[in-house]
């Protein structure tokens, strides 16, 4: 068969010195230019073909210098074996270049990278590829042709389910674009084009707003809003996105100092930070900078780190999150179980929350797999002490599962979209001498009880024995509620009932409204009972899960409880009914069902 390119070089040595990678034995990129224009005359029918190694910096701190050598010299072998017939050149770094038959391009770039899986080493990483075929009328502008193909390429950078992109004119509109949106960035900052966004956090114990996220949002003149997608990928591959970041920060810390200067009830708010930050500046310096130049409390503000950064910053970020612990801040894993999930994140790291990615709960009505993998998250944040944010919800029915299975808090257009602040607003709630309530009329969460209902929050209700220690995690069947009394009421209250429980106060033959305090109980009631005012004393002498034998109408049970967390007065109960055994065992006997026909006439 006669080959496309006739005197095409196809080992190291037919090259010429000045023109030879030498690394990989290919043409280098003034050696590309060469074998472009001299070894084919037919060059201008052929396609070509951009190749990029996505994330090759993770396999050179996996494996150091040598090691990343190694690779890329299986590349351009990988390259020889599959382009049999074409111009290959190393073009600088994990760049790499080929001219070959257009109508063989697709079917040889997939092979070529199935090849390449054989060298990974297990790690995440792939070559993409990006492909221009020039029309038989164009004159051989190989510059252009390579600027197309790199940019068809950079398309798909960073993507999960692209391996290759061809070259269509749109692009170069997607690149104009991307260039003002560089161009544009320094007066988008001091116009105030970039604003931060609220979105809320709800404590699914409570329904209260318990935080917010800051989102970064670009309302440009000219082109409208900007969808951060867009522009925070841009930044990133123009290495500003460290400038964006903090100048979110600190219009936080504008906007909480606003809030709390005029005694409203501030709660934390989480910002985000890319992987970059970390090598662009001294990103826990600037923030610390910001945040004593407003005065803001440390737990006021909680540090949002993407699960993809750890992939890319290695040992780097183990040093990095302490120094942020160290100083007050809480730091969060964002966008958990996406892209390049790894469990050895979980035990390497030190996060204090996981945001569980929004993907899980797109499929929630269409896939129940979703449900099983939602719940084992939470079940597994619990065992390891960290909590859990469910992100995107969007319906009554996700935020009921959600709650029944302990997750601690949401967020998603369900409870609230993003908005700006809104000073205005603020003034007229102040007016109305409500600082714990927002201009939606939404109830916020005192910062002070977070750390109690943090506490709360690491009950494992999806466990078999719940107030164990070592509890399993299989999903319970067993009654389980969580009650709450304040010093200041006289009322008892549900902060949280599984189905069992409620199933079972319905078998006894009560009607309860769970959002209403718990009748026929108040605080005296729970107290001098002699089962439960037993378990709560014990309970508070020894610190530990007590057990009580009782008879709950008329059926034998072991009542369990324990107490979960306390301030300042308010005090959290966890109880359980386990064991149902012969009624004859046990001496004490308390019937709801009786209590309540009592107190009713």
């Amino acid at each position: 068969m006669k080959k496309q390119f006739d005197n095409v070089p196809d080992r190291p040595s037919q090259i010429p010195s000045e023109y030879r990678d030498p690394l990989t034995g290919l043409f280098n990129l003034n050696g590309f230019f060469y074998g472009m224009e001299h070894i084919s005359g037919r060059y201008v029918h052929s396609a070509i073909i951009h190749f990029d190694v996505d994330d090759f910096k993770s396999f050179n701190e996996q494996y150091g210098f040598m090691g990343g050598n190694q690779f890329l010299q299986s590349v351009a072998e990988e390259l020889r074996i599959i382009f049999i017939d074409s111009i290959l050149a190393r073009i600088g770094g994990d760049h790499f270049i080929a001219a070959t038959m257009a109508e063989l391009a697709e079917d040889r770039i997939v092979a070529f990278q199935n090849r390449m899986k054989t060298h990974t080493r297990n790690m995440q990483i792939s070559v993409k590829a990006g492909i221009y075929l020039p029309a038989p009328y164009e004159k051989g502008n190989t510059a252009l042709f390579m600027d197309r193909a790199k940019l068809a390429c950079d398309q798909i950078k960073h993507t999960y389910d692209k391996s290759y992109s061809i070259y269509n004119p749109g692009m170069e509109k997607s690149r104009q674009f991307r260039h003002s949106i560089i161009s544009g960035f320094d007066k988008a900052l001091s116009s105030g084009y970039i604003k931060p966004y609220y979105q809320p956090h709800v404590r699914l114990l409570t329904g209260e707003r318990c935080g917010y996220e800051a989102l970064s949002r670009w309302i440009d003149p000219e082109h409208g809003m900007i969808s951060p997608a867009v522009f925070i990928e841009v930044l990133e591959d123009a290495h500003l996105i460290h400038l964006l970041d903090l100048y979110i920060i600190e219009k936080v810390c504008e906007d909480l100092r606003f809030v709390m200067d005029k005694g409203l009830n501030a709660l934390p708010v989480s910002v985000n930070l890319s992987r970059l930050d970390f090598y662009l500046c001294n990103v826990f310096v600037e923030i610390e900078t910001i945040r004593k130049r407003y005065d803001i409390p440390a737990k006021y503000l909680h540090i949002e780190v993407t699960e993809s950064a750890l992939t890319d910053e290695g040992d780097f970020l183990l040093s990095e999150i302490p120094r942020f612990h160290k100083a007050g801040y809480e730091v969060w894993m964002d966008d958990f179980g996406s892209g390049y999930s790894s469990l050895n994140n979980l035990m390497s790291y030190p996060f204090d929350l996981l945001k569980i990615d929004m993907n899980f709960l797109r499929e929630f009505e269409t896939n129940p797999k979703s449900h099983i993998i939602l719940a084992a998250i939470v079940r597994m944040g619990k065992k390891l002490g960290i909590h859990t944010l469910a992100e995107g919800v969007e319906t009554q029915e996700q935020y009921d599962f959600l709650r029944e299975i302990g997750c601690e808090k949401i967020q998603g257009y369900f409870k609230g979209r993003p908005a700006p602040f809104d000073r205005e607003l603020a003034d007229k709630v102040i007016s109305r001498h409500s600082v714990d309530l927002t201009e939606d009329g939404s109830v916020t969460e005192p910062i002070e009880l977070s750390k109690y209902y943090d506490q709360i929050g690491t009950l494992n209700v999806l466990s078999n024995s719940p107030l164990s220690p070592k509890s399993l995690l299989d999903a319970t069947t067993h009654p389980l509620a969580i009650l709450e009394h304040t010093s200041d009421s006289s009322k008892v209250y549900y902060l949280y009932a599984n189905d069992s429980y409620r199933e079972y106060i319905k078998a006894l033959g009560l009607d309860v409204d769970w959002s209403q305090p718990l009748m026929p109980f108040t605080v005296d009631d729970l107290l001098n009972n002699p089962v439960y005012g037993a378990l709560i004393r014990r309970c508070r002498e020894t610190g530990q899960k007590e057990v009580e034998h009782a008879l709950i109408g008329g059926t034998a049970a072991d009542v369990q409880l324990k107490i979960l967390a306390e301030h300042e007065g308010r005090i959290a109960y966890a109880v359980t009914i386990e064991h149902l055994m012969d009624p004859q065992a046990y001496e004490h006997s308390f019937d709801l069902t009786q209590r309540s026909a009592d107190r009713s006439s």
